[in-house]
């Protein structure tokens, strides 16, 4: 999408900036030149720093709307590296001849554009491509269109369905269906495929629904057809999902979830490590567009401090940088664990094969040449921080739950105790809950029944818990939640709407339905009450909360318990 007009404003005032600095930068080239002409090149500081400045300009250059910038600066580049990887101790003539010639056409480019500080040609025309992030809506309420002539299967997601907050109007015939769609668009589309009228009916009824509404509404598509052309076909009507029947109701809902709450509201965090302050910020300003956190940091030999304190999800590193280069940095961080699973990606004009594959093989992500495109760094940088919060959900989720596990959970409640012994968060509630009778429910129906169960359970937790809380799978049939700034009293009637709400919800398996109930025991820390002193630990809180949990079951289950 376009720059918003405060993003352009921002953007030209980096342009204006990188321009501002280009007289500077001319000046310090023709001083360092001077100095470095009759010296020794293999030893020469000036040679080094005159190397530093015109390969960030040949990286800089076209970024900022100056591609001859770009052009003329590698042009001095080549030279200069083919001077110092010479054989001779002091360059040949013909090579500082190049070189010269190379470094006055910079010059000439560099004194061009600084001379049009000012004018609104010098901002580059091709806009940035801005990547956003709807954050979820705890409340969604879709109005969802149910086309299926089987009655049954209709009755039985709509009970699901209406169970998690969903408004469902179902549909026998395609006709009606097209009506009120064209009438009342609806949030999202489930539809079969099968109907009297052909095979397909209800891939054909989906083509002529796209051509009717100008904005098309995603489409989950139910069959008893789980052949791969029909799976094709469906796609290329716009499916957003695909369901071989008998459909599993759970499903339905994690992927009507997805469709319409959107993505995690937190925001993804990038470290950016380049000496080449402008380039960093401008690097800034596209990400910070695009929805995510951002630092800088100017000297590599600094990035420890902002690595502890920010956490960034990704390290976008500059290959060529005084005191220690981008690959001295990657490896120094890839010895310590913490980091040794950090995306990491490369953005330099280094050509050397060898050194790619020193990048590559410590890990490196990706390798991006300078000059690169915000839009295009954007999208790459978002690609692979969606591909490493998958990952990371991967490894902290339980399998079956989607909940974090016990070591996810018990990190992340000592990440909030910490905040509390910082001053950073007031007071919280952990909350243990088991669910009533579950062996009785396993030995009835069978373990699938008992999934089904757990699955439903946490999927509630999840929609009506903030998304500031966390909930985990403590193990077997117990839950465990942390409610950030939330006392016992809030909390004990939180959880009390949410038991009210897993009793009336159907859990199906073959063809009968059961309910399940849960108990929970709760336990709180509030610092303006607490008595001097650093605040319980972890396992002091899970003990009292595990205590109220089996008052609650001595109680006869099915309530929630303030210990």
């Amino acid at each position: 999408m376009p720059l918003s007009n405060e993003a352009k404003q921002r953007h030209e005032e980096l342009v204006q900036a990188y321009i501002a600095a280009l007289p500077t930068r001319l000046a310090e080239i023709k001083s360092l030149w001077r100095r470095a002409r009759w010296r020794e090149w293999r030893r020469g500081s000036a040679r080094r720093e005159l190397y530093r400045i015109v390969h960030q300009l040949a990286g800089s250059g076209a970024v900022f709307g100056f591609p001859e910038i770009t052009d003329q600066a590698r042009c001095a580049v080549t030279q200069l590296s083919e001077i110092s990887e010479g054989t001779g101790v002091v360059a040949s003539g013909d090579r500082i001849d190049r070189l010269e010639h190379a470094l006055e056409a910079l010059c000439a480019v560099l004194a061009k554009a600084a001379s049009s500080q000012g004018q609104a040609e010098a901002a580059p025309e091709k806009p940035v491509v801005i990547v956003r992030h709807r954050p979820p809506d705890a409340g969604v309420s879709g109005l969802i269109y149910l086309v299926e002539d089987d009655q049954s299967q209709a009755s039985s997601l709509v009970r699901q369905l209406s169970a998690y907050g969903y408004q469902v109007k179902v549909f026998s015939d395609i006709e009606t269906f097209l009506v009120a769609a064209q009438n009342q668009p609806p949030q999202a589309v489930i539809m079969d495929i099968i109907f009297p009228a052909g095979p397909i009916a209800g891939i054909d009824a989906v083509r002529e629904l796209n051509r009717r509404l100008a904005n098309p509404c995603p489409v989950l598509f139910l069959s008893v057809r789980s052949d791969l052309r029909s799976r094709i076909e469906a796609l290329q009507v716009g499916a957003a999902a695909y369901f071989a029947k008998p459909v599993n109701p759970g499903d339905l809902v994690d992927r009507l979830d997805d469709l319409l709450r959107g993505e995690t509201a937190e925001a993804y965090r990038v470290l950016i490590v380049d000496d080449d302050r402008e380039l960093a910020n401008l690097y800034q300003q596209a990400l910070r567009e695009a929805g995510m956190e951002t630092r800088v940091v100017i000297d590599p030999l600094q990035v420890m401090a902002p690595l502890v304190d920010f956490r960034p999800e990704l390290l976008l590193l500059d290959f060529t940088m005084p005191g220690c280069s981008g690959l001295d940095l990657a490896v120094a961080l890839r010895q310590e664990p913490t980091y040794t699973q950090l995306p990491i990606v490369f953005v330099s004009q280094e050509t050397d094969p060898r050194k790619r594959l020193a990048c590559i093989g410590l890990g490196a992500d990706d390798f991006v040449d300078k000059p690169v495109a915000p839009d295009y760094l954007v999208s790459l940088v978002t690609a692979r921080l969606r591909r490493n919060r998958q990952l990371q959900r991967m490894i902290a989720r339980d399998s079956l739950t989607g909940l974090l596990n016990h070591h996810a959970f018990m990190e992340r409640f000592e990440d909030v105790l910490a905040m509390i012994g910082r001053g950073q968060v007031d007071k919280l509630t952990l909350a243990m809950i088991d669910l009533d009778r579950f062996k009785s429910v396993n030995d009835r129906y069978g373990h699938l029944a008992g999934d089904i169960a757990l699955k439903n359970v946490a999927r509630l937790l999840i929609r009506r818990l903030r998304s500031t809380d966390i909930v985990g799978r403590y193990g077997g049939e117990e839950f465990v939640v942390v409610l950030v700034e939330a006392g016992p009293a809030a909390a004990r009637l939180r959880l009390n709407r949410i038991r009210e709400e897993i009793m009336h919800i159907p859990n199906p398996i073959g063809d009968y339905t059961f309910h399940v109930t849960f108990s929970a025991g709760i336990t709180g820390y509030d610092r303006s009450t607490a008595s001097e002193g650093p605040p319980p630990d972890a396992n002091e809180l899970i003990r009292a909360a595990d205590q109220a949990l089996y008052q609650a079951k001595r109680g006869g289950g099915n309530r929630v318990v303030v210990g």
